[in-house]
């Protein structure tokens, strides 16, 4: 392993000693696309591609009725009256 594949799953493993849910990408069911499989007992394999599992955000999607413009907001933030909802949905951060 040299200093930069180190350098590069160091936060990797830290978030999995935080207790994080790791992800290694799999191409073997689809060739072409591949998809990120949550693992239990990674191995850190410098030849594997690792993630932290994205978490994910209930958003809701509104629109502009006198400009057109789409926006997303967080269940958090407050929506002005003008906006038109769309819908809501579900995004990885």
């Amino acid at each position: 392993m040299t200093k930069d594949e180190a350098a590069k799953l160091i936060p990797i493993m830290q978030a999995y000693v935080d207790g994080k849910e790791i992800q290694v990408y799999t191409t073997s069911a689809h060739p072409i696309e591949g998809i990120w499989n949550t693992i239990y007992d990674p191995s850190f394999n410098v030849h594997s591609r690792y993630r932290i599992k994205p978490r994910e955000v209930k958003v809701k999607v509104y629109e502009s009725p006198t400009s057109g413009r789409i926006f997303t907001v967080s269940e958090e933030e407050v929506v002005p009256t003008s906006l038109k909802f769309i819908k809501e949905v579900i995004i990885e951060v």
